[in-house]
């Protein structure tokens, strides 16, 4: 067990570690004005057959909404809430009185649009949609009645993005930041999978832009991409390496100072997510090559967990 002692050095050297990390990596502008929300609206207003609907087949233009409902594990993430795995992680999380985990805020922050807030919806918006359009594209009162006309489309990405809400998914680093907020983590809107979480049945977040980027059914055209961007693969892995380490560095800043919690109530420290799974827990292999070789690290110390932030690093 960690003394308190220990606790609060870890915690120290936690925050000198993330803070020279985060000069490092973090551009973000200071004290950047806030603008009124747009409103997301749902993803059947994607889904006329004029439009994102045609069905002429998987990531052909103009059947987006096709290939996503048929073919995206995103859409059925609100679904999975109702299987007896979901159920059983929400009884050993919030013991035998626990509700069904459709209904838990916690679970529905990742596995619905808008954090399943209808309530700052448009009368579209339904939780069964799962993750749709909007929580990668932005929410689209802004853009929705104009995106298909030509003055729109002569507007710059950053105008895009900043006037109309619509996030600019063609840039990686882009791109990366939006799947982070779920796939490592984003404590002030709740995503967060701590230790509490995966104890309790979670699988653990090892998300890799390159990777999920090759087994992600596309509704785009890959080809269009490689054209745009030929070493897209390359890219792909180097820029998500800094953007996911960015957000890791985010969270466990936010966990240091306590801005952070399972349904608002502040977490302790240290969160062991942070540390390399082994460092507490065997082998689940016997006779593994680890396990022959010992351990070599100071009985007693907690090794960091890398994946995140060791080959960004090196970049």
């Amino acid at each position: 067990m960690i003394s308190f002692l220990k606790a609060k050095a870890l915690k120290k050297l936690a925050l000198l570690t993330m803070g020279t990390m985060f000069c490092l990596f973090t551009d973000a502008p200071v004290n950047a004005a806030e603008k009124e929300p747009f409103t997301p609206l749902g993803a059947p207003s994607c889904a006329s057959a004029a439009c994102h609907n045609q069905n002429l087949g998987k990531g052909i233009p103009f059947s987006e909404y096709t290939t996503w409902t048929g073919f995206d594990p995103h859409h059925k993430a609100y679904e999975v809430l109702f299987n007896p795995r979901s159920d059983r992680i929400v009884k050993n999380l919030y013991n035998t009185g626990a509700g069904s985990a459709g209904a838990t805020q916690l679970c529905l922050n990742c596995h619905s649009s808008n954090q399943g807030k209808s309530e700052h919806a448009g009368p579209g918006f339904t939780l069964t949609e799962g993750v749709g359009c909007e929580s990668c594209h932005g929410a689209s009162s802004g853009y929705i009645s104009i995106h298909f006309t030509e003055k729109f489309k002569k507007l710059s990405s950053q105008e895009k993005e900043k006037e109309h809400g619509l996030t600019n998914t063609k840039d990686l680093s882009s791109r990366n930041k939006m799947c982070a907020d779920c796939h490592v983590g984003n404590a002030k809107k709740g995503m967060e999978v701590n230790h509490d979480l995966i104890a309790a049945g979670h699988p653990r977040l090892n998300f890799e832009l390159s990777a999920y980027s090759a087994q992600y059914p596309k509704h785009w055209k890959m080809s269009d991409e490689l054209k745009r961007l030929p070493d897209f693969n390359a890219k792909a892995w180097a820029i998500g390496q800094i953007e996911s380490s960015k957000v890791a560095l985010q969270l466990l800043e936010d966990r240091t100072t306590g801005l952070h919690g399972v349904d608002g109530k502040k977490s302790l420290w240290p969160e062991f997510t942070e540390f390399d799974c082994f460092s507490c827990h065997k082998d689940l292999k016997l006779n593994s090559r680890k396990y022959q070789g010992g351990y070599s690290n100071k009985p007693g110390s907690l090794p960091w967990g890398g994946w995140f932030n060791g080959n960004a690093l090196k970049l």
